[in-house]
Order: structure tokens, then sequence, then C-alpha cells
């Protein structure tokens, strides 16, 4: 996977992923969520949320950053945002910091717990 850092302002770096994200993981409403709508709906692990996680750390190695925008630029620079359903797990699991609302009222960013992260990808099913 290919992914480089565009800064889109000073103070924000937006983020290009290659054409090669997977769809079931971006999607192209742009809708944003409220922390509090954000609810684990008690889906369990899977072979398509591990890939969510690998992506998760292929995004922090190529632009050091554990804060990830929610929503990010595809390879065709169009405006995509991360599944719901993939957050959702991934808060439930602590692959997320708890998610918070920034100061447009919305969560814009997830925050990557590392360790946890480091964890789940040590093993071969994923769930921590």
């Amino acid at each position: 996977m290919i992914i480089r850092k565009m800064m889109v302002t000073q103070e924000y770096p937006d983020y290009v992923l290659s054409d090669d994200w997977p769809k079931a993981h971006a999607v192209k409403s742009l809708d944003l969520r409220r922390a509090e709508a954000y609810i684990y709906d008690g889906g369990g692990d899977s072979d398509r949320q591990h890939c969510f996680y690998r992506i998760l750390w292929r995004m922090y190695e190529v632009t050091g950053n554990i804060e990830l925008p929610i929503v990010f630029l595809n390879g065709d620079g169009q405006k995509r945002r991360m599944d719901v359903g993939s957050v959702n797990m991934a808060v439930h699991f602590g692959i997320f910091r708890p998610l918070r609302n920034a100061p447009s009222g919305y969560v814009e960013t997830v925050v990557l717990d590392l360790a946890c992260l480091k964890t789940v990808l040590g093993k071969p099913n994923g769930v921590p």
C-alpha cells in the first residue's frame, strides 16, 4: 500500500491513500458523527477487521502520527471516511483511544493506542 502525507493546511495534515485501500473500510459518505453515536454492536473480530488494523499500522508507519483523520483522500483525490463499524470495533478492542468530539462537535480524528495495536497484530486472530 502506498500512503503519502500531503499538507492541506498548515495546522492539519490530510492523508492521501492509494486506490488499494479496501473499499469495505472507506466509504464515500463524509457524514461525521458525534463520539456518543459510535456504538459497538457486538460484532466480533474478522479478517476484514484485522485488515483494517494493518492499514492503520501502515498509516502510522508512513505518517509517524498516532492521530489519524476520519476523513482522508484516496489516490484519485476523492474524500473518503473510515467505515463506522470498523471504527466502533477498533474503539471497543482498544485500538483507538476513547473518541472525542472536535470543536466542530463531531469526531474528526482517531488516536491509536500503539501498544494495543502491536499486540493485536502479533496475534493470528487479531483479538486483544
